[in-house]
Order: structure tokens, then sequence, then C-alpha cells
């Protein structure tokens, strides 16, 4: 194959015409650069590439036979190009055949990561862990598998006790099937998904081996083997905990706890159906916490307690977003129990409401979080979510949105609706900004600056420097109208 160097860049030579070429540059025609480069450059590209075209590049010299053994993430993946054309048997057996060729022929000392999904293919239990074996004696460091499994699946011991592992992603599909000995020595990162938990000792004995994991995912996993299970890990710093489809039982409501010990947890994401209670105990570092509660139409009693408890084991976060549905579900009790289930978030600067649009109560209990939030100074709400029901929001000034409220970001801007803004700058003593998010094409929006400036010019005796930003979209253009109030 031929190339030119033009300048600093590589030109194949083909049927095309070459580019024109000056006096001054160094031109090269018929010298293989590629090959010129050194083997770490080159095992770089070819990790980038599928595994059956990394394969063919062993036909194009002598020194390319071998070079793809020393590849250190080997990653098999029957959806990808090549494997899924044709009958279900030739694509079963050219995937194998490009398995064990791989793992045959590869170097033994440089195996850094290992992938397999093979979500419909009969691939035997005993060939699967025989891959995994192999792995983990060449001291992997990232395993993922995604595989089906008709009957439970058992892992060989040496998985649960392999010190080379620092990442750890599994979803089968089955039972989680644990043995007595758990020790994951150097594990940070594990991800399990739609997997069931045989029960209370082995669950909890798993976790238990793992104790310096910094970030844990839990997605559509099955707990109706469980009652308690308790993950207590002083070094982690992020935790997902996610049931968003029909792999889970989400349509009923276990008698099972989930508690969550991490003094040191930085960043929590729940979404789900609440079918079990995530208990958190004492996580007094966190800093981002989302919260999405969805409803499948259950009764709403028991995951209403559950929310309840989810809110008030965050007590400490700084940043928050929660979601419509969650705030409906907190609303589902009198007003009562609604001010006494709420914690003061002391920490809380930044609130973010995911909502276009909320019930009565739900607007309502928007209002107890702004007065339990004395220290927030970012808001972010729908415009329509934010100013509901009978101008609610009209009648309370919380001390922060007097004192510390800086800036806020308004969607789903009604044309003309100037009157909530007046009432943010007449209240918010210590405001900069306002991001208004308009549906619309951005020019429609321009227009109204004059009536900005008139409606809002000396609420402060000309006082304050206010900046107004109307941002087409969600990343669409944007301007900024600067008002002196």
């Amino acid at each position: 194959m031929n190339y030119l160097i033009q300048g600093e860049k590589i030109v194949q030579m083909g049927a095309l015409n070459p580019p024109s070429i000056s006096k001054t540059q160094k031109v090269f025609i018929g010298e293989d650069l590629i090959g010129k480069l050194p083997d770490h450059i080159l095992l770089y590209v070819l990790s980038f590439l599928p595994i059956k075209d990394v394969l063919t590049t062993s036909v194009l010299s002598t020194r390319w036979r071998y070079l793809w053994t020393s590849i250190s993430n080997i990653d098999f993946d029957q959806y990808s190009a090549g494997y899924m054309s044709g009958m279900k048997e030739n694509i079963e057996t050219s995937f194998l055949d490009s398995m064990e060729r791989v793992l045959k022929d590869h170097d033994p000392t440089c195996i850094r990561k290992f992938s397999l999904v093979a979500r419909c293919m009969g691939i035997s239990s005993s060939r699967i862990n025989s891959w995994v074996s192999l792995a983990l004696s060449r001291e992997v460091q990232e395993l993922q598998l995604d595989i089906s499994s008709e009957t439970p699946f058992v892992w060989p011991n040496s998985l649960f006790a392999a010190e080379s592992l620092r990442i750890l992603k599994l979803r089968i599909y089955s039972i989680f099937n644990v043995p007595s000995f758990v020790h994951f020595s150097n594990l940070k990162t594990l991800h399990l998904r739609e997997l069931a938990f045989p029960g209370d000792e082995s669950t909890n004995q798993f976790f238990t081996g793992c104790p310096v994991l910094q970030e844990l995912v839990l997605l559509n996993c099955a707990w109706k083997h469980t009652k308690r299970v308790t993950i207590s890990i002083p070094t982690l710093r992020e935790f997902k905990f996610l049931e968003d489809s029909y792999y889970s039982d989400y349509d009923l409501v276990l008698d099972c706890v989930v508690m969550i010990y991490a003094e040191n947890l930085v960043s929590l994401d729940v979404k789900g159906y609440l079918t079990v209670e995530v208990s958190l105990c004492n996580l007094a570092s966190l800093v981002n916490a989302r919260i999405n509660v969805l409803d499948c139409g259950m009764e709403k009693d028991n995951s209403t307690q559950r929310a309840f408890k989810l809110i008030n084991g965050i007590r400490n976060v700084k940043s928050l977003a929660l979601s419509g549905v969650t705030i409906e579900f907190l609303a589902d009790r009198n007003d009562l129990k609604l001010q006494a289930g709420l914690p003061v978030f002391h920490n809380l600067t930044h609130l973010k409401m995911n909502a276009e649009f909320l019930c009565e109560d739900g607007s309502y209990m928007f209002k107890y979080f702004l007065q339990k939030s004395p220290n927030v100074e970012f808001l972010d709400v729908w415009q329509e979510f934010y100013f509901a029901v009978n101008d609610w929001v009209m009648h309370v000034a919380p001390l922060y949105l007097k004192r510390f409220l800086k800036t806020a970001s308004i969607k789903c801007w009604v044309d003309g609706d100037l009157k909530n803004l007046r009432y943010l700058f007449e209240n918010a003593d210590s405001m900069e900004r306002v991001t208004i998010f308009c549906p619309n094409e951005l020019e429609e929006y321009l227009e109204m600056k004059k009536e900005i400036n008139y409606q809002l010019q000396g609420i402060g005796k000309g006082t304050r420097n206010v900046e107004i930003e109307f941002r087409e979209g969600w990343d669409g253009n944007s301007e900024v109208v600067s008002i002196i109030i």
C-alpha cells in the first residue's frame, strides 16, 4: 500500500489523482509508514477494532502474523460486525472458533481486559468457566461478562478471590451463586445487572468480600429471595440502584430492605419502583444525589413510606435532583405528616426539579422543600410547575430566597409572563443570573428585551446588575440580556 506525506498528513495513494505537491514538501512514495510504527502503538490501534478484524491482520506480513497475540484487551461481542450474518449455526461456530483461537494463541502475560457478550448462544457453563479461569490465570484486571443461562450458573471459585481484578461487570440472567469464601482485595468497580441474589447470608457475604470497592451499580437485580441485605463499605464513593425494566419484580412490593453504610459516599443515583426498601445510613459526605421514583400503578402506601425514608437518608446532600413522580409520591400523605417527615437540608445549595407538570399536592410539596432548604443558591425548575396552583409561590418567600438564591434556571417559559420573573428579582436580593429555556425559536423571545427592561428596571433602585440568558432548547443558541435593577 503506497502513501505520501503531505505536510503533516498521511495520504493514501489510489485511483484518485494525488494532490499537487510543492517543491518544499518532503514526499515519500511506496513506503510502509504504518509498518514503521512501534508495536505498542499498533497494539493500541488494534484495541479499538472488533476481534474478528484483529485476527485478519495476521495475514498482512510476517511481522503482523503474531502481533495480535499481544493485544491487552480481548473483547468478544456476538453483536459486533461479522458475527450476526448468516445461519445461527454458522454464527455460533464462527464466534466460538474465534474465541478458542484467541485464547489458545494469546500471549499469556498480557490480558488487561476480557469481555464476553453472548446472550443468544447456548454456550455451556463449563466452556465459559474455562475461558474465565484462563483470563484470571493471566491476571486480568477488567472482566465483563454478559451471558444467559437456563440453569443456575456456577462460577469458578477463583473468580471470587482474584487479586488482579479491578473492574467486574456481570449480567447473567440467573441466580448469582456465591461460594463460602469471597475476597476481592483490589476490586474498585462492581456492576451487577439482571441477576438474582440467592439469599441473605450469601449476598451479605459477597458484599463483605469487597472491602475497597469505590463504585457499585445494581441494575434490575431480583431480591425476592432476600429479606435483609447489608452493604457496609467505607471506601464506596458512587452508588447506583436502578430498576427500570420488566426483568425486575417491579409489580411486587417485596419484604426486603437493602441497607447502605457508606460514610465516604459522594454520588448517589436511585431510580425505580421501590419494590425493596433502600435504607441509607450515615451518608455524611454525600455531594450529588438523583432520586427518581417510578410509578407502576401498585399500592402507594409502602412506596410513599420508602420514598420518605430515602429522602431522610440524604439530608446531608449538597446537590439534589428530584423527579416529578418522586414529589407526588412524597405528597401522598396529609400536610402535617409532610412537614414532620421532611428533614432540613442544611448543606443543599443546588436543587433541580425534573417535572413538567405536578398535581396540586405535588406543588405544595415543593413549597415544603423550599422551606426546608435554607441555603439553596441554584434553582432549576420547569416554569409551569414552579408557578403552579394559585401562584402559591407568590405568597411564600422563604428565607433562602431573599438571602442566598443567586441563579435560577426556568424551563418551558410562557410567552410574556414577566410577573414571576419580577417576583424573583424583588425577593431574591442575591440574584445574579436567570437562564430561561425557550421552547420556540430564540428570535421570538429576544423581541421581549425592551419589555423586560421596562418591567424590571428600578426594582432594586439601580443597585444590582442581573443577567437574563434566553437559551433556545437545551443546547441551542443563547443571548444574554444584562439589566440594572
